[in-house]
């Protein structure tokens, strides 16, 4: 019991002593910066109202049909005197995807006749020869070789001509 009263009394000793503190510095510097401490703001400018402007279409552009450009000697009629592509590929099945969409799996026949496999996004696979349209950009396959098919696409310039690009599938 005589060692609880020891330990008790050494405590309370202790704890009398942590209450005397030197803080008073610490309490000046407080004082002193939050009476020097100054609010600033500044101005935000007033931004200008939106005005919304009302579209009315005149129907005078398209913006959307193909045509050629208008030329002056002609008065003003659209001339397109360059190449077109052939619309009518209903007949080749790999004609309506994207050429990105398309993986060239591998080929089969003869060496003066190979005929390409190429898988659809579907998981279907279609036989292509040289000539078949492939893609939608009118491709048209100019050479199947073991490792790669080249075709040649025909890209619009948005004014009514095509220009042609060559394109190589690898191997997949």
């Amino acid at each position: 019991m005589k060692f609880k009263h020891v330990v008790v009394t050494s405590l309370i000793a202790g704890l009398a002593g942590c209450h005397t503190s030197n803080d008073s510095d610490l309490d000046a510097f407080i004082t002193q910066t939050k009476a020097s401490a100054k609010i600033t703001a500044t101005q935000v400018p007033e931004l200008p109202r939106y005005q919304a402007v009302a579209f009315v279409p005149s129907g005078k552009n398209q913006p959307f049909a193909l045509g050629g450009e208008l030329d002056a000697d002609t008065g003003g009629k659209n001339v397109i005197d360059c190449w077109q592509p052939d619309y009518n590929n209903e007949s080749y099945p790999l004609a309506r995807y994207d050429v990105t969409s398309l993986t060239f799996k591998g080929v089969m026949g003869q060496a003066n006749a190979l005929f390409a496999l190429i898988e659809t996004p579907e998981g279907q696979i279609e036989t292509a020869r040289i000539g078949d349209i492939l893609g939608n950009n009118h491709g048209r396959i100019a050479r199947v070789g073991k490792a790669e098919l080249e075709l040649v696409e025909q890209l619009s310039d948005g004014r009514g001509c095509w220009q042609s690009r060559t394109t190589k599938l690898a191997l997949n």
